[in-house]
C-alpha cells in the first residue's frame, strides 16, 4: 500500500503583507454595530452549544505597564464553552488596542504540593527580572478565570 504524500511546504496558504493590511483596513472600516441583534441564538462553531449575541463581552490586553480592559463590545458568547466570537467592530477597537500586547513574558506550571494545595516554581530568569529573593508577599487581582495581574510587596 502506497503512502498519501504529505503537503509540501510551498502548498500551505501564505498571507502576504498587502493582505493583511488589507484586512486591517476593511475591519477598520466596518459598522461598529453588532451583526446580530442581542439575544440572537447561534450554533457554537467550537463545541456545538447556543452562542448568544450580546453587546456586553469584555476583553483584556496585556501591555508592558498595565492591562487595557476593554468593556461593552458587541459579540456572542457560547453558554456551554463559554467560547467569544467578537462583531467585526469590537475586533477593530481589540486591533486598535493590542499593537503593544503582550502574550506572556514567562511561562511556568501549576503543580499538586498535598491535598488542595497547589504550588509554583519561579525560573531563575524570572526571579532575577523580579529581583525575588524569597521574603517578598505577593498580591493576586482576580480578573476572571484565565487572567489575574500579581504586584510584588517587598
Amino acid at each position: 500500500m502506497k503512502k498519501p504524500e504529505s503537503p509540501s511546504r510551498t502548498e500551505t496558504p501564505t498571507l502576504t503583507r498587502e493582505q493583511i493590511d488589507l484586512t486591517r483596513k476593511l475591519v477598520f472600516a466596518s459598522s461598529r454595530e453588532p451583526l446580530l441583534p442581542t439575544g440572537t441564538i447561534t450554533p457554537c462553531q467550537v463545541c456545538g452549544g447556543e452562542m448568544v449575541t450580546t453587546n456586553n463581552l469584555k476583553k483584556a490586553i496585556a501591555v508592558p505597564m498595565g492591562l487595557v480592559i476593554l468593556v461593552g463590545l458587541p459579540g456572542a458568547q457560547c453558554t456551554r464553552c463559554r467560547s467569544v466570537a467578537y462583531d467585526a467592530g469590537a475586533l477593530a477597537m481589540i486591533l486598535e488596542h493590542s499593537g503593544s500586547e503582550i502574550v506572556a513574558d514567562y511561562e511556568t506550571r501549576v503543580t499538586r504540593a498535598s491535598g488542595n494545595t497547589l504550588g509554583t516554581y519561579f525560573k531563575a530568569d524570572l526571579s532575577r527580572v523580579l529581583r525575588l529573593s524569597g521574603k517578598e508577599k505577593l498580591h493576586w487581582k482576580v480578573l476572571d478565570e484565565d487572567r489575574a495581574l500579581l504586584e510584588v510587596e517587598r
